[in-house]
């Protein structure tokens, strides 16, 4: 499995500002019309003061409406995209657990995030839980130099050798 950290996490921020500014800008519209077609239509103070509260209440009534709204329609978008991803999951952990290679891969503290059969065979590891933990950890063995090989691969060179395979 792929750990929820590597998710893209800007997809709440960027809702949650959309609704902010959906709000805003349906607020400044109430208030701002709202108050000048009271002042067109009511001329008696005490009047105006009722239909003010009256206004005041239909907007907080109005505005949780709304809130509740768009909070649900981007909580269901959120859904929609978290089912469609841990399906893309499903499929990337399918296709490396079968493929015809010994296949792993890392995050970028050289955790597995997914490995193929074909690799637990080839290192000696069929059973063992390897999602989540260190290379390091089932490997201590490894030395620096292939250490530095990774650190270095990880930060975007392409690293090879075949005079020092892994095995």
């Amino acid at each position: 499995m792929i750990p929820s950290s590597l998710t893209n996490s800007r997809y709440p921020i960027t809702a949650a500002r959309r609704i902010a500014l959906i709000y805003l800008a349906l607020s400044l519209l109430w208030i701002y019309f709202g108050d000048r077609l009271l002042l067109s239509l009511v001329d008696d103070p005490v009047h105006l003061t009722r239909w003010q509260s009256w206004k005041g209440w239909l907007f907080v009534v109005g505005s949780a409406l709304l809130i509740d709204l768009l909070v649900r329609r981007a909580l269901g978008a959120l859904q929609r995209s978290e089912a469609r991803l841990a399906e893309e999951r499903s499929r990337l952990q399918l296709f490396i657990a079968h493929a015809p290679a010994a296949l792993a891969m890392f995050d970028r503290q050289m955790c597995y995030l997914a490995v193929s059969r074909r690799w637990l065979d080839e290192f000696g590891l069929a059973g063992r839980e390897l999602l989540g933990r260190s290379h390091y950890e089932i490997f201590p063995e490894i030395g620096e130099n292939w250490r530095a090989a990774h650190r270095r691969g990880l930060a975007g060179e392409v690293v090879g050798s075949e005079e020092d395979r892994f095995e």
